[in-house]
């Protein structure tokens, strides 16, 4: 939905302001605290993602207001569910195996019953989607089969780590997005 109403570059980078709410809320939620340095690295990103999301001639954001709150509670739920499996992780004593198959578990629960409950799913009238429609590209598989080991290294992340450290892998997502639309002169 929120793709619908802005760009995926923009969302992209506005989900890159995930380390601000992810660092207040291990504050809040467990008293984690980031060393000075910590803070000034995501105060950095933070600012450098304010500015390119700040459009000088308006004097106001790039967005509108309900955008704005989309993307807002799209990373607060990133950000707390970040915190919330870093804790449960560390603090469950079985094997990092059975932890990515419940977790796992899970995910695939909540999107069969995400599937049911769509538009287009088996739940309103006829279903002219299938499960795996649009699987058979070799390129779909290719980002469910990265997907899924990007979930096993975020597990190892958050038991040998915290939150914060899952992070920045975005930023050089972000930067490839900004350098390809400067290149292409498309404004952000």
């Amino acid at each position: 939905m929120v793709l619908s109403r802005t760009s995926p570059g923009n969302l992209a980078l506005f989900k890159s302001s995930t380390p601000f709410l992810t660092a207040i809320l291990m504050y809040f939620m467990y008293g984690i605290k980031l060393s000075k340095l910590q803070w000034v690295a995501v105060m950095l990103l933070t600012c450098g993602i304010t500015l390119t999301q700040w459009n000088d001639c308006q004097g106001s954001l790039r967005i509108d207001g309900p955008t704005f709150i989309m993307l807002v509670c799209s990373c607060t739920l990133t950000a707390f569910s970040s915190v919330l499996n870093a804790d449960v992780i560390k603090k469950l004593e079985a094997p990092m195996m059975v932890q990515n198959m419940v977790l796992y578990g899970f995910g695939v629960t909540l999107n069969l019953w995400a599937f049911m409950l769509s538009a287009n799913g088996l739940l309103y009238g006829s279903n002219s989607a299938g499960f795996f429609e649009g699987y058979d590209n070799f390129f779909a598989l290719a980002v469910v089969f990265l997907n899924g080991l990007i979930g096993v290294v975020m597990t190892v992340l958050y038991k040998y780590g915290d939150a914060i450290i899952k992070v920045p892998p975005p930023v050089p997502t972000m930067i490839i997005i900004m350098t390809t639309r400067v290149l292409s002169l498309d404004p952000i």
